[in-house]
């Protein structure tokens, strides 16, 4: 079992980068590949498969021979430039097509049509930070390496709801504006172009956002810059790319999301700016070993046994950090990352409208405090065993296998389950099956089956906490294995936040928590993610999802909330 060091729980580096970040009078937010994974799921060896398999489906008959060659050499091919210059040679090549015709059509259907259903919150708490924030600051820039227009469309939604109240109800808030700044369509060009694609509204603050790579907005609109997806389109981008980040994030502070450390022009730029630099942070998911210390890491020193631990672990690969000007944080999974951002945007409006510091007692409204307050509201104020579970049972059947097209009684063979956040705190890192729809736990809690919180879990609802968004999983997905014969064996999991409110100095203030995860598990006989996965629309999912998410969140709420 590997315990981590919790992420937002008195962890002195975490709440260090949000009063610096919060304090900060101008902030860049760095967003790489693992952002747009919030929204399309897909992974930049995914996407660059993607547009294989669309250009592959689209290609000139009788190519089978190359199309598997190609399929071959590849999945053999570990870095993803190479990989993509194959693709946009062999794909191109007497065709008279530009690479800008040839991706265009190609990412638009993997990024917009080919995803859809299983959105996490990390786009939606930027968006909110970024609006909120730049209200509160002397500047606030987005720069992203993904071709994607989710954050436009993210602030779209906002804005228009924003304007929309403030005209019904009247009043004098202020909404930002959108400024959208993009490259040059000629790679070798060192011009950017910025346009207003939403005006401020009683304020002269705007948002802007960078696109690094290219923009390439839903079928029907027109792709814009150099589309950076094989080697010489990097190549040719490089400088200009580097010399724009250099001169956007120089005196400024800084908070790199979804990115590994590894983008070229960024290390270039961090590198330029790192002598003196402050507030620059950098939040990388620990996807490497080191940081899951196991018994191989024991030696023996003095005659007696020691292992390296986590914090070890972070110490060391902190150098590469220091090297560049940047503090690196570990956060346990996706979610964490958007928790953070959330956090991040609670702590500037109450920096800069209460002037309360977030991490401060007297404040009592950081993630610790809020997660507690939830924890012992529920606590004393939750179903017995025997509702709960009569209540998941009636849910599960007039709620959830409604809404499952089924062909020969497939939802016969479906289980509803509720695990929950139960006692958090940094010595209880676990996820409790409270209850489910086959049958009452008539025990005591601490008797509970209990799951704890790692990013080695290969338990469904623990994965689906981490990632922070709805997930599909089967047992084979879990375990990288054929599982052995087992009742439950595919799993559609969804994490269930709740809303903290606090008057603070006469402002409302409202902060999520995560409280749990429901998940509707199936035997094999059920094809739960067959159904889910081809059967279903989008609208259909969507629908299940919020029944799913209704069922959670009544068990989840403190009845003393109702």
């Amino acid at each position: 079992m590997v315990t981590h060091t919790p992420f937002f729980l008195r962890d002195a580096a975490t709440l260090d980068a949000i009063d610096a970040i919060s304090a900060a009078d101008d902030i860049v937010v760095y967003c790489g590949a693992g952002v747009s994974i919030d929204r399309t799921g897909l992974s930049w060896p995914m996407m660059i498969d993607g547009v294989f398999n669309e250009a592959k489906n689209r290609d000139r008959r009788n190519r089978e021979r190359d199309h598997k060659t190609l399929e071959l050499i590849l999945n053999g091919i570990k870095d993803q430039p190479q990989r993509a210059s194959i693709i946009s040679q062999f794909f191109t090549e007497g065709r008279h097509l530009s690479a800008r015709d040839f991706l265009t059509p190609k990412l638009q259907q993997v990024l917009y049509e080919d995803n859809g259903w299983s959105e996490g919150l990390l786009l939606r708490h930027l968006v909110r930070l970024a609006i909120n924030g730049v209200l509160r600051v002397h500047s606030l820039t987005i720069l992203t390496t993904n071709y994607d227009t989710y954050i436009e469309e993210e602030f779209d939604g906002v804005y228009e709801r924003l304007v929309r109240t403030i005209a019904e109800v009247g009043g004098s808030q202020s909404v930002p504006g959108l400024e959208v700044c993009v490259a040059d369509n000629d790679p070798l060009s060192t011009a950017w172009h910025s346009r207003i694609t939403h005006e401020p509204h009683r304020t002269d603050a705007k948002v802007r956002l960078v696109y690094l790579h290219g923009r390439v907005p839903r079928a029907g609109g027109a792709s814009e810059g150099t589309i950076v997806f094989d080697e010489r389109s990097y190549s040719d981008t490089r400088a200009a790319v580097a010399d724009h980040i250099t001169e956007t994030i120089r005196g400024r502070a800084l908070l790199v999301l979804g990115a590994s450390l590894t983008d070229g022009p960024l290390i270039e730029a961090l590198g330029r700016t790192a002598q003196g630099a402050e507030g620059r942070f950098a939040l990388v998911r620990p996807d490497l070993p080191q940081l899951d210390p196991s018994p191989v890491t024991e030696y023996t020193s003095h005659g007696a046994k020691h292992h390296v631990t986590e914090e070890d672990a972070k110490r060391i690969l902190a150098y590469r950090g220091q090297h560049l000007g940047v503090k690196v944080l570990h956060p346990l999974g996706h979610s964490q990352t958007a928790q953070f951002v959330h956090e991040l945007g609670i702590a500037i409006r109450l920096h800069r409208s209460t002037k309360k510091q977030y991490r401060a007692a007297k404040t009592d409204f950081s993630y610790e405090r809020r997660l507690q307050r939830w924890a012992n509201d529920w606590g004393s104020n939750h179903r017995a065993p025997g509702d709960a579970h009569q209540y998941l049972a009636d849910a599960l059947k007039n709620q959830i296998v409604t809404r499952i097209p089924e062909k020969d009684g497939e939802n016969a063979s479906l289980r509803l389950e509720v695990w929950v956040r139960m006692r958090p705190g940094t010595a209880n890192r676990t996820l409790t099956l409270f209850a489910n729809s086959t049958g009452p736990f008539l025990i005591e809690d601490h008797l509970l089956r209990r799951e704890e919180i790692s990013s080695t879990s290969t338990n469904a609802s623990v994965c689906t906490l981490l990632m922070g968004k709805p997930q599909v999983n089967t047992l084979s997905d879990l375990r990288g294995e054929v599982p052995r014969p087992t009742r439950w064996t595919t799993f559609l999991s969804i994490p269930i936040y709740l809303h903290v409110r606090r008057e603070i100095s006469k402002r409302t203030f409202s902060g999520i928590v995560p409280t749990g995860v429901v998940t509707l598990c199936g035997q094999g006989e059920s094809r739960l993610a067959e159904r889910i996965e081809e059967d279903m629309t989008l609208e259909q999912i969507d629908d299940l999802k919020a029944a799913m998410i209704d069922a959670g969140r009544d068990l989840l709420r403190p009845l003393n909330w109702l």
